[in-house]
């Protein structure tokens, strides 16, 4: 038997055991307490949950010879290619997943490998926070200047933008700007004073480089893995889902349609997990997270994600799609819960 406590410098748990006294170190966000008081490694026991939910699952489906002997194997859920012993914890090569990503204020939702862990953030999760950022900047919601170019009479500067209530502040940055253009919009700024205007043109544009499909495919994971803590291996062991996965490991190449929608006006805090029954046509699975819808595949049948964004309509983005679905909602999963399983 094992039991965990923490040590008083906040950082350390020091674990019992009948063989002696061992001090582990490791993050305090993954360690909670039981009901009994004591302290545990969230990471254990989810992947000793995932397990039990994996073989069962690969059991009812007649295929547990998959997996190479009777011990606990925890499959990463995004690739599909990496069976890993509970030693990759320790290794670190199965870690914590946060969704939506934690730059974004998600949570841990699930555990994935090191591999596609460090990918998207890389290649996929990087772009969806730029993206945020330049919406909540635009809607006035964030305090944090934005870079951007600006124009007044054909001279261009760039510096950093603030917007604050009805006013905005714009800090030229000598070191990104030539010495000469710096110069010359002083000369234009000084003309525009010395006009007695009261009005003057000024184009700005930020200068952020954003990817709109690489923020979409993130969103589209971010999904992707909340269906997997809410509805298990039953949901995501489909072949439905091997274009998104393939997706995740292929930036280069976008090709997963259209299936998350951003609504400006909803709130930023709510999270949902909702069945949609009605219409028919549009059966499928919506994870909300704040203004994010995604839709995914719904439970029973094997649409695919082209035909689900062609029902959706979602191919459309040239127009503003409005829709009213019927349905249920499910629990959001604030740890993986494996509902469709057969535990």
């Amino acid at each position: 038997m094992v039991r965990c406590r923490r040590a008083r410098d906040g950082s350390t748990l020091a674990v019992w055991s009948l063989s002696g006294l061992i001090v582990i170190r490791f993050p305090l966000d993954w360690a909670g307490r039981r009901g009994d008081g004591s302290w545990v490694d969230w990471r254990h026991e989810w992947f000793s949950e995932g397990a039990r939910a994996l073989r069962a699952t690969l059991r009812a489906r007649d295929r547990e010879q998959l997996l190479p002997s009777s011990e606990d194997y925890y499959l990463c859920p995004c690739c599909l290619k990496r069976l890993c012993l509970v030693e990759a914890i320790e290794s670190g090569a199965l870690t914590r997943e946060h969704a939506p990503p934690q730059a974004l204020g998600g949570r841990d939702m699930a555990l994935t490998c090191k591999w596609c862990n460090n990918e998207a953030g890389a290649r996929y999760d990087a772009e969806a926070k730029k993206q945020e950022d330049l919406r909540l900047f635009l809607a006035g919601e964030s305090a944090d200047p934005m870079r951007v170019a600006y124009t007044v009479g054909g001279v261009t500067n760039r510096g950093n933008m603030h917007i604050s209530g009805n006013g905005v502040l714009l800090l030229g940055v000598p070191k990104v700007n030539n010495p000469t253009d710096v110069e010359r919009f002083a000369q234009v700024m000084d003309s525009v004073v010395d006009s007695g205007e009261a009005r003057f043109r000024l184009d700005w544009r930020p200068t952020i480089r954003i990817s709109p499909n690489h923020a979409r495919v993130s969103w589209l994971r971010t999904g992707y893995l909340v269906a997997f803590a809410a509805l298990g291996w039953s949901y995501i062991l489909r072949s439905t889902f091997d274009p998104l996965r393939a997706q995740f490991e292929d930036p280069l190449n976008i090709t997963v349609p259209p299936l998350s929608l951003y609504e400006p006006t909803a709130d930023p805090l709510r999270r949902e997990v909702i069945i949609i029954e009605e219409p028919s046509e549009q059966r499928s699975v919506v994870i909300r997270i704040g203004r994010q819808l995604i839709f995914l595949p719904p439970i029973d049948g094997q649409r695919s994600l082209v035909e689900l964004a062609d029902a959706l309509g979602s191919h459309h983005t040239s127009r503003r799609v409005q829709y009213s679905f019927s349905g249920k909602r499910l629990p959001w999963p604030h740890r993986p819960q494996y509902l469709l399983d057969p535990v």
